[in-house]
Parts: C-alpha cells; sequence; structure tokens
C-alpha cells in the first residue's frame, strides 16, 4: 500500500511537471514566470501553442473567461532594458505572437500606451514612456498591421499599477499596455 501512494505522489509530480512544461511551451509568461493574461484573464499564446484544446483549458480551467483578447499589458523589463527604449531581441517573439492572433483585417485599432516607474523626472519619464509606445507601434507595423489602425502615446509615472516604494513595485509600473479593439 505504501508503494502504491508512492508511486501515486510520483507519478501526480511528472504529470505536474509535464503540464508546466507544456504551460510554459504554450503560453506568454513574464519575468516572473506568470501567464500573460489580458484585462478578461485569458492567456496570450506563444507561437509554440496547440490549437484550442489548451487554449480552452487556459480559459476555463486557470482563469475563467472568454477568448477575446482586448488588452494586454507587457512588462517593460521583457521589451527593454532598463532606462532604454530600444525593443530586447525576445520582444520580437512577444509581439510576433501577440500579431499571430489577431485578425487583422476585422481589426479595428490598436492602441499601444507605455508607462514607466516614477525613478528620474517626471518629463523624462514622460518622454521614455513615449518613445517606448511608439517602438512597440513601429514594430506592429513591421508585423503587418496597418500603420493608420495603430495608435500610441505614453503616460509616463501617471497610472501606477503598484506603489513605487518598492523595487517589484517600480518593475511592475515600467510596462507596455496594448488595447485591441
Amino acid at each position: 500500500m505504501r508503494f502504491n501512494i508512492l508511486l501515486g505522489i510520483l507519478a501526480s509530480g511528472v504529470l505536474n511537471l509535464a503540464i508546466a512544461d507544456e504551460w510554459n511551451n504554450s503560453y506568454l509568461v513574464d519575468s516572473h514566470g506568470n501567464p500573460v493574461v489580458t484585462q478578461d484573464y485569458e492567456c496570450v499564446k506563444t507561437p509554440q501553442s496547440p490549437n484550442t484544446a489548451w487554449l480552452g483549458k487556459c480559459h476555463k480551467k486557470r482563469y475563467g473567461g472568454n477568448v477575446n483578447i482586448k488588452n494586454v499589458n507587457l512588462a517593460g523589463d521583457i521589451l527593454f532594458a532598463f532606462n532604454k527604449a530600444v525593443l530586447n531581441p525576445q520582444a520580437g517573439d512577444i509581439l510576433k505572437s501577440l500579431v499571430a492572433q489577431l485578425d487583422i483585417y476585422s481589426l479595428q485599432s490598436i492602441e499601444v500606451v507605455g508607462h514607466t516607474d516614477n525613478i528620474g523626472s517626471e518629463i523624462y519619464n514622460q518622454k521614455l514612456s513615449i518613445k517606448r509606445a511608439a517602438n512597440v507601434a513601429n514594430y506592429l507595423v513591421k508585423l503587418g498591421v496597418p500603420a493608420y489602425k495603430i495608435y500610441y502615446r505614453g503616460e509616463g509615472e501617471t497610472n501606477p499599477i503598484m506603489p513605487n516604494i518598492t523595487k517589484m513595485g517600480q518593475a511592475q509600473n515600467r510596462r507596455v499596455a496594448i488595447i485591441i479593439k
């Protein structure tokens, strides 16, 4: 009986590892290993994602919700180096994955909004957030999204999602929001 219980625990651990591997290969994750989700708690797939069978599990089992992407927050540390506006190489993969999920022809608009933490002056942060949003918008155009459907702006440090009193809070405030309509 002990053997069966131990075998069950081991099998459960292997199954969890397999699911975790499939999760990490199928969906965008942030620098902390958490899935990137929309405001409706929908998971954002990677190019390696399997078809909708696992996607349904993501939405219904892990988060609940439907499958229409509306708002995606991408961590700034994934897209940019600290205090920089040039896209990191991995940012291209993330943005390619996002565009691959869009129906460009029925797309009304994409709004790209840059955000920063409160390190530095308000004026500097405003300019940095605009540059970051512009670079993401320009990359989306290179990926085939019509330029006339993309709008960008920067909000600098004016719209934090976490208090800027810790390094973790500051890191979470450095982000780019992509609003898809």
